[in-house]
């Protein structure tokens, strides 16, 4: 009788034992398959995030490049290189009304003969290049005892476009005779400093 208790309290032992452990096992294997589908899980996340980042950034850069287009605030800048003087004259203003809101490649159209060399929303600058020479080129004559400025046309034909109060009279000499040949002045900042040299 006391044998058969000692039996059944170690069947009894044993069954417990064998209950922890599988208990144990079981509820490990469920925390590892809860933390692989986890991983898992973040890992799909992110990768669909990225895709949709992706995606976004592409889709705004396609955008933005689609809208650029000319600001009604916007200025413009031209550009005209002149090969027989070799000179550069650039003029900028605000832009006209009818190329407002306008892409470059619509600009293009407009502007046949000119070369875009910068376009954003806010300035455009363009460029060409012409044979004749710009019409920054003057001649300085004595004219009635007066200094007289003629501008240089592309044909090399002079217009005369001011005569000064300047009187030749009292000059030297040596201005003088360099003025009834005529002294050639390109640009009109040149032009200005030569003019301030005879009145002072």
């Amino acid at each position: 009788m006391k044998k058969n208790r000692i039996i059944i309290l170690i069947c009894c032992i044993v069954f417990i034992i064998i209950g922890i452990i599988t208990t144990i096992f079981y509820s490990k294997k469920k925390l590892f398959i809860i933390s692989k589908t986890a991983t898992d899980f973040n890992e799909k996340n992110q990768s669909n995030i990225l895709e949709e980042k992706n995606g976004s950034s592409e889709n705004t850069i396609i955008t933005s490049a689609q809208e650029k287009r000319v600001s009604p605030n916007a200025r413009i800048c031209f550009e005209i290189h002149y090969q027989k003087c070799n000179h550069v004259m650039s003029k900028e203003e605000k832009v006209a009304s009818s190329i407002v809101n306008l892409t470059e490649e619509e600009l293009k159209k407009i502007y046949k003969d000119w070369k875009i060399e910068e376009y954003s929303s806010n300035y455009i600058r363009m460029s060409k290049s012409v044979s004749g020479q710009c019409e920054e080129h003057y001649l300085i004559k004595e004219d009635n005892n007066h200094i007289a400025i003629y501008r240089i046309g592309a044909d090399g034909n002079c217009v005369l476009i001011n005569v000064t109060d300047i009187n030749t009279q009292y000059l030297p000499e040596i201005d003088k005779k360099e003025l009834l040949n005529g002294i050639k002045i390109n640009g009109i900042e040149e032009l200005n400093s030569f003019i301030e040299n005879f009145e002072t």
